[in-house]
């Protein structure tokens, strides 16, 4: 079984190589580079903004929805973010794990997994900061850099939360992204070093091919709703202004692959995010650990928070030691 999977890995490569309409990005040169790094930074969280607005116990698991004021540097702006924080009854240094939901967004299946995280005596926190809201004005090719930005900004934020908390280990940060939030949470990984474990659960790169091939009906319907604004029927030509636009992108940041610290489930019958862009960021990571499954996009999710959450775990919690 093993050699049947690597030999669909490799055809899958083939594939992504001779698709004559989602091209792999190019590498950035060193100025491009650091000019990108440097509007991802973000200023230090003022804890003095923290404020809990509710505690509730949940079957042994304190849960706390928190929220704090990030600032933006870059517009001189700050906003207000809530983050649902999941807490173990213990009192010794412990470690903590940033989760990042799907395009859809915090349902009860991240707080499942924030759930038996807590269980494991690991702080969950849950970061929702991937928004599909429909812009105002169509095209608007720079949403998704703005999106992507404000993510990481407040997910380093959280970070800058939970590093202080006397319950964590700040040497200890890990997280696990799903999908859309597998891409913001690899963005993060590759300007943050305080993640030290990372699992992406079909998680990929390449933000202009996935937008443009995905059959996800969320970006299926804003590359209508573009392509019609636009009078332009190319799907090329929908990725190609794409390409312009999008500046950030785990595929550019990830100058230096640190493939021990990833782990990753890669589903060979995407076509939500296409299977090439999953492979394409895990070649750029250094081509990390992972396993494949052949399924639907959503089958994959709820497996890998079922059947597959224990070894997916063991994988996390291993690059915590």
């Amino acid at each position: 079984m093993k050699t049947i999977n690597q030999i669909l890995l490799l055809l899958s490569l083939l594939l992504c190589t001779q698709n004559s309409i989602a091209k792999p990005l190019e590498p950035l040169n060193l100025f491009d580079y650091l000019v990108r790094l440097n509007d991802l930074s973000h200023t230090p969280l003022d804890q003095k903004t923290v404020k809990v607005l509710s505690t509730e116990n949940y079957r042994g698991c304190i849960v706390e929805e928190t929220q704090f004021s990030v600032h933006d540097p870059l517009a001189h702006t700050f906003h207000l973010v809530k983050m649902a924080i999941y807490h173990p009854p213990m009192n010794k240094k412990i470690p903590a794990i940033v989760i990042v939901p799907t395009i859809l967004g915090r349902t009860v299946l991240e707080n499942s997994v924030a759930y038996r995280f807590c269980m494991t005596n690991m702080v969950a926190a849950i970061a929702d900061v991937n928004s599909t809201a429909t812009p105002d004005h169509l095209p608007d090719w720079e949403l998704h850099d703005r999106m992507s930005r404000r993510a990481i900004l407040e997910i380093k934020s959280l970070i800058d939360y939970l590093v202080v908390q006397p319950q964590v280990d700040a040497t200890k940060i890990g997280a696990y992204g799903i999908s859309l939030g597998a891409y913001t949470i690899s963005l993060l990984a590759a300007v943050d070093p305080r993640l030290k474990s990372v699992v992406l659960i079909l998680g990929a790169g390449n933000m202009p091919a996935i937008l443009s091939n995905s059959q996800q009906r969320i970006p299926v319907k804003l590359r209508n709703l573009r392509m019609n604004a636009t009078g332009d029927k190319s799907v090329i030509n929908y990725e190609t202004n794409l390409r312009k636009s999008v500046n950030y992108d785990p595929i550019y940041m990830l100058n230096e692959p640190e493939p021990k610290k990833y782990f990753m489930l890669i589903d060979l019958d995407d076509t939500y995010v296409p299977t090439e862009n999953q492979l394409e960021l895990w070649e750029k990571l250094g081509k990390p650990s992972h396993f494949d499954v052949h399924a639907t996009h959503d089958q994959s999710i709820l497996a890998a928070v079922t059947v597959h959450f224990n070894r997916i775990l063991n994988e996390l919690t291993s690059r915590l030691k």
